[in-house]
């Protein structure tokens, strides 16, 4: 009876002992994670939408990016922002008013803008 028990407790101190061995060799995951997030930072759209003919403000226009079906309202002043969108993606930022033409950009998100600035200018309709 004594020898399995010195079987059991040898075997559980050889266990313990190679996985304390193994932790302590294992890579450190928290570096890897860090360059994840800096390569992968989040970036911010923000800008101002007017009317092209009169230049002034347009408040309460719906402003929209069509990947991330994401939409935001323009404030008093016209302006308007989406936060973070990830680096290295492309965007279509859309917005759509009666008596307004239709507006539709292409924006492409790189780590050089960390605030990506649109301002939008509609045009009236005739």
């Amino acid at each position: 009876m004594l020898n399995r028990k010195n079987l059991y407790l040898g075997l559980f101190i050889f266990i313990f002992g190679i996985s304390s061995v193994a932790m302590i060799n294992a890579p450190d995951n928290k570096v890897a994670n860090s360059e994840l997030l800096v390569s992968k930072s989040a970036l911010t759209l923000e800008g101002t939408v007017t009317d092209s003919k009169t230049d002034s403000v347009l408040a309460g226009i719906e402003v929209s990016i069509e990947e991330l079906a994401l939409t935001a309202k323009t404030d008093d002043e016209g302006n308007f922002i989406f936060t973070k969108l990830a680096e290295g993606e492309t965007y279509t930022l859309k917005v759509e008013e009666d008596g307004f033409e239709d507006y539709e950009e292409t924006i492409e998100a790189t780590a050089d803008t960390p605030i990506l600035e649109v301002d939008v200018a509609l045009t009236p309709e005739e």
